[in-house]
């Protein structure tokens, strides 16, 4: 395994965990939301997928997804993508809706960076070295 795919999927599998790590915290912290507000439950949906693909996709080579099996750069590409969408569209209602705050305004610049990234992961690296994304 090459520097570069080793430091790649060591910082996916640490992305992934802090995540979940992250999540659990906020989970006990202030419990579970309850099925009155759809936007906390599929926020808490959202980062549990998120941290779970790219967790897998740092730790594993394949991963079985029912009768399929993925490969990790197409996990994280998915993983990457999926973050990237719901981060985006989250941004873009605080930025509509007139609360745009730092945070928000953060996301709108993060995406795009998590988009090429993702584009990165899927390809297997058009612009980034190609063995940092090769499947052995």
């Amino acid at each position: 395994m090459s520097d570069a795919r080793e430091t790649f999927r060591h910082g996916l599998a640490a992305g992934g965990f802090a995540m979940l790590a992250g999540l659990g915290l906020l989970l006990l912290v202030f419990g579970a939301p309850d099925g009155g507000d759809p936007e906390s439950v599929a926020t808490v949906v959202a980062l549990a997928l998120v941290g779970l693909a790219l967790l897998l996709a740092g730790l594993r080579e394949r991963t079985a997804l029912g009768v399929v099996t993925v490969p990790w750069n197409r996990l994280a590409a998915l993983g990457l993508g999926f973050a990237a969408l719901y981060l985006g569209a989250g941004g873009a209602v605080a930025v509509v809706e007139g609360s745009a705050t730092v945070w928000s305004l953060t996301l709108l610049v993060v995406v795009p960076y998590f988009a090429w990234l993702a584009f990165e992961c899927w390809v297997g690296g058009r612009y980034m070295d190609r063995e940092t994304f090769a499947v052995e």
